[in-house]
């Protein structure tokens, strides 16, 4: 997978939400670009979402939530209220806070990766999915 496969299918799971969001908040859009802040935005309700979409969760058991690729990136630069990760089998919804309780309570470290394509190492955490999922924001 390249960076920009990954882009296109991240955008492909950006789409999907946004569709099923927009059935009650017609005004939600999609950040255009590389936007760290959030990837949709909900006008409404005065919220943003981050949308992980990551179908190797059911294979691994773990969730990759990235914070440091040469920078502070994903976790650590996001002001969306709400993280919504897609496993490709299901959608979990979690404040941002959620996230980082989980990280903190379930004694996490950070684990140091090069992904295929990437220029640079990354920090993630590697989250299993049945820790991450005691923190879901129902």
């Amino acid at each position: 997978m390249s960076f920009k496969s990954d882009l296109e299918i991240g955008a492909e799971a950006e789409d999907k939400l946004l569709h099923k969001l927009r059935s009650v908040f017609p005004h939600a859009s999609r950040a255009e670009g590389l936007h760290p802040d959030f990837d949709i935005e909900i006008p409404e309700l005065k919220k943003t979402i981050e949308l992980k979409f990551d179908p190797r969760s059911q294979d691994t058991g773990n969730i990759v939530i990235e914070y440091f690729h040469n920078k502070p990136s994903a976790f650590s630069v996001s002001k969306a209220d709400y993280w919504v990760i897609d496993t490709g089998v299901e959608v979990l919804w979690f404040t941002r806070e959620g996230i980082l309780d989980c990280i903190l309570n379930e004694k996490m470290e950070p684990v140091k990766i090069h992904g295929a394509g990437d220029r640079y190492s990354k920090w993630v955490f590697l989250i299993p999915l049945e820790s991450l999922r005691k923190y879901v924001n129902v």
